[in-house]
């Protein structure tokens, strides 16, 4: 994930016309920038992505936060960000003053607010550190690909339209190793497009309709076929010939037109080695607003799931472990009073566990806590759920996380997830961890699962000749010539379909809005991933499976060897979690874990694991 960077607006003008500093934001997490100073000068601050005092993440809206001085206090309000403003881990509802030490939060970074100019020194905003390994989801392959589905794909548009546009009271799946966002604007942009394109076919198709209709009944061409005059009859088919070449021109004009300015897209930003995100951002404050909150979709730690798969959007699950470890002291020298063994927290386990995979070195890994709840109980949770019209909030504080981190059961769970992405998103395992201590106990639950690269289908747009402009006028030329006639004969059937998928959104926001009226509990939890629905059954390149094994394999035996290096540190025996790291490794070694194979026969991976083809793209749907 790409850091965030803070800047100043250059249109605020010369650092000596600016005001002094009445307040400071110093920044606490992400814990790479921690210390940097944020003075704030301006009468009023606008905190966000296109701000006064810009905070360009991901998981900042563009407009999130102002910050403004009045009767001698400072004072802070939310500008209808997606995500909410919390101070000292409340979400922010109105107007709030600021006292000196607030911690104040935006996305995913946190602040501390201190009158004047503060007293903690740190870094300026120009001095970030280099951006992480892991892959930025816009600039992945994977993005590039799926962007390019929605302008060749009309069904698979239709289901991205579906998952992240239309249905604005459900949460939406994770995508991994996809930005979200960046697909969503192009299928927003292909839909748009072909919108238009479809409208002016249909009104030329029915106005040629209405040129047939009254040369057919007008006086003369009555006469002329009731004398049945050769030449009368002669010139009304020359007449109707007209008519239907000029029809034909005008339709191929608007299909060539509709059909270049996608090449130009196509080419522009989805060709190997462009950027996904630098393509335009569609307007309207709806659209921009939606696709905000879906940036910060896979940056946000809270995954509202439906009906009974927590864990949506990860592929497909190709191994699961859960054992009990007996916390029993270590017995010491039989002459010595044993020693009591130093007790520990669900907490202390979690973090020890996210060091240990954060020392692999990993490439593409990433290591974050993620609260999974389901789409029915998560309308019970005022927290999770602000804005009852709206989808769930995206990130929740760290502080809850660790309170519900400590709890042994319940239908809210965090979980450390550790996300390797490779293969330019191609290729995603996702470990799953979860520790519980009880009196006694040390229970410690894994799962994996593999989202395998999309179906051959979604690269066509590596072969395709449109990267200069000699080249797309050619395609241009071949493709109108090939689908104008289809698409005019269609068009009025497609702008009903439009017309009809718009009707039944707006319908389903009627009676979404009625349910709540009534105080009815609807299922908020996301039902698919459209990275998922667009996965291959099968690895068709041998070291992509190999990368699978390896990852799936390295991470399950850190988190058996740092469990039984915690328990050791701690006083108590290992033989058994020894054991069971044994037994992984056996079957690591002995049974060549198997995460798919070449001929597509299945997925699995260790023992007892089983797949069958082709659930990897439609495990969700």
């Amino acid at each position: 994930m790409a850091r965030p960077t803070f800047d100043r607006n250059p249109d605020r003008g010369s650092p000596a016309n600016l005001t002094p500093e009445f307040g400071t934001f110093v920044v606490q997490t992400p814990e790479a920038v921690r210390g940097v100073r944020l003075p704030l000068r301006m009468p009023v601050e606008t905190i966000g992505r296109e701000g006064s005092l810009k905070l360009v993440s991901a998981t900042v809206s563009r407009s999130h936060a102002r910050v403004w001085t009045a009767d001698g206090r400072v004072f802070i309000e939310d500008a209808g960000s997606a995500n909410g403003t919390l101070v000292n881990g409340k979400l922010l509802t109105g107007q709030l003053p600021l006292v000196d030490g607030d911690r104040v939060r935006f996305g995913d970074v946190q602040v501390v607010f201190h009158v004047g100019a503060g007293s903690e020194p740190g870094p300026s905003p120009g001095d970030w550190p280099p951006e992480a390994p892991h892959p930025h989801p816009a600039r992945t392959e994977t993005t590039r690909y799926l962007c390019a589905a929605a302008h060749l794909d009309r069904r698979y548009r239709e289901d991205v339209l579906d998952a992240t546009i239309r249905q604005t009271h459900r949460a939406v799946a994770p995508c991994y190793g996809v930005d979200l966002s960046v697909v969503a604007r192009h299928a927003v942009l292909a839909s748009r497009r072909a919108l238009v394109r479809d409208a002016i076919l249909t009104t030329l198709l029915a106005a040629a309709s209405i040129i047939l209709v009254v040369w057919a009944t007008s006086d003369d061409v009555g006469r002329v076929v009731q004398d049945q005059v050769w030449d009368g009859l002669a010139t009304s088919a020359v007449g109707l010939l007209w008519v239907e070449v000029a029809l034909a021109v005008a339709a191929w004009g608007v299909v060539a037109a509709e059909t270049f300015v996608r090449f130009v897209t196509l080419g522009n930003h989805l060709c190997p080695n462009r950027q996904p995100d630098a393509a335009p951002v569609p307007g309207g404050v709806r659209t921009a607003r939606l696709l905000d909150e879906l940036a910060r979709t896979n940056q946000g730690n809270i995954v509202v799931y439906s009906v009974y798969e927590p864990f949506v959007g990860s592929g497909i699950q190709v191994s699961s472990n859960s054992y009990p470890v007996p916390l029993i002291p270590r017995s010491g020298d039989p002459d010595t009073t044993p020693r009591q063994p130093a007790g520990f927290s669900t907490n202390e386990v979690v973090e020890a566990l996210t060091e240990a995979l954060h020392s692999l070195g990993l490439e593409g890994l990433r290591i974050d806590r993620r609260l999974y709840v389901d789409g029915f109980s998560v309308t019970r949770i005022p927290e999770l759920l602000p804005d009852r019209r709206r989808r769930p909030v995206t990130s929740v504080p760290t502080q809850l996380l660790d309170l519900l981190t400590e709890r042994p059961g319940g239908n809210v769970r965090p979980y450390l997830c550790a996300e390797v992405t490779g293969w330019q998103g191609q290729l995603v395992v996702t470990t799953f961890v979860r520790v519980v201590v009880f009196n006694g106990i040390l229970f410690v639950e894994t799962a994996t699962y593999v989202l395998a690269p999309l179906r051959g289908k979604y690269l066509h747009v590596d072969a395709m000749r449109i990267r200069t402009g000699g080249e797309r006028l050619v395609e241009t030329a071949r493709s109108a010539s090939a689908r104008f006639l289809p698409a005019l004969l269609t068009s009025p059937a497609r702008l009903a379909a439009a017309a009809g998928a718009r009707r039944a959104a707006a319908r389903n926001r009627r009676q979404f809005h009625r349910l709540l009226a009534d105080n009815v509990i609807v299922d908020r939890g996301a039902t698919s991933s459209i990275r998922q629905q667009a996965s291959s059954n099968r690895f068709d390149r041998y070291f992509m499976q190999l990368d699978a094994d390896m990852f799936a394999s390295v991470v399950q035996e850190k988190v058996a060897d740092t469990v039984a290096a915690f328990l050791e540190a701690h006083g108590y025996q290992t033989d058994k979690i020894n054991l069971i790291q044994n037994h992984i490794s056996n079957t690591v070694n002995d049974n060549s874990l198997r995460v798919g194979n070449v001929s597509g026969a299945g997925i699995a991976i260790g023992t007892g694991s089983q797949a069958r083809a082709g659930d990897a793209g439609h495990g969700n749907r």
